[in-house]
């Protein structure tokens, strides 16, 4: 009974042959109205284009402002303290001279195409702190010292980025996100908890693509 009940309800769509001339007076209709919505279309809004040229005319005219590398610098030194006091160390000071060694490495790997510690004349961190003048030697207390100048590295791009998800461009993003990334590699992490450090200098310089970041630490 109960299903005989369900198979009646199709009966309410009232399925019925039209005569012909009623088919052809409602094909009439629905022409009419397909040509009215079409006018009104194009009163309000103009004669549609494709999609992919309107696209193209929009990227090749429009360019994206970069987010400005010096506030990207100052909230990666926040993070980095941020990280610093999480882990029970004492904050890092902002160093204008590391920070000149750091932004002047970071420019380099941007107009050159190039991403490592050693520049492109072979010179390393502590080698080019050296040659911007900036004093390498550290007396640690009880009888040690450093001689040397530790450093980070990092490349973030805006957007979806595989295996993080989407980066905002900000500088606080972009700054929170790398320092992050940092955090997750055994040798940066090292850097950046060091209580022997006490100063810090970020550079960040962008490609077009990518904020290439050095951090420096003394």
């Amino acid at each position: 009974m109960g299903k005989a009940r369900k198979w009646e309800n199709r009966g309410y769509y009232q399925v019925k042959r039209r005569s012909p001339r009623a088919k052809d007076y409602a094909l009439k209709v629905l022409v009419g109205l397909l040509i009215l919505g079409g006018l009104i279309w194009v009163s309000h809004f103009g004669i549609p284009v494709e999609l992919s040229e309107t696209v193209a005319e929009v990227s090749s005219s429009f360019e994206v402002k970069p987010v400005n590398t010096g506030d990207i610098e100052k909230a990666i030194l926040y993070y980095t303290n941020k990280e610093r006091k999480n882990h029970g160390v004492s904050a890092l000071n902002w160093d204008d001279g590391l920070a000149v060694v750091a932004r002047d490495h970071s420019q380099d790997m941007a107009e050159n195409n190039f991403f490592a510690h050693d520049n492109l004349r072979g010179e390393d961190p502590t080698a080019r702190a050296k040659c911007h003048g900036y004093p390498t030697h550290k007396e640690l207390g009880g009888g040690w010292y450093s001689d040397g100048i530790a450093e980070n590295i990092g490349k973030m791009p805006t957007g979806n980025v595989v295996g993080i998800g989407h980066v905002a461009r900000d500088a606080d993003e972009i700054a929170r996100v790398q320092v992050t990334s940092w955090m997750q590699s055994p040798g940066h992490m090292r850097n950046i908890l060091d209580p022997d450090y006490s100063r810090l200098g970020v550079g960040v310089a962008y490609d077009g693509v990518y904020y290439i970041s050095t951090q420096n630490f003394w």
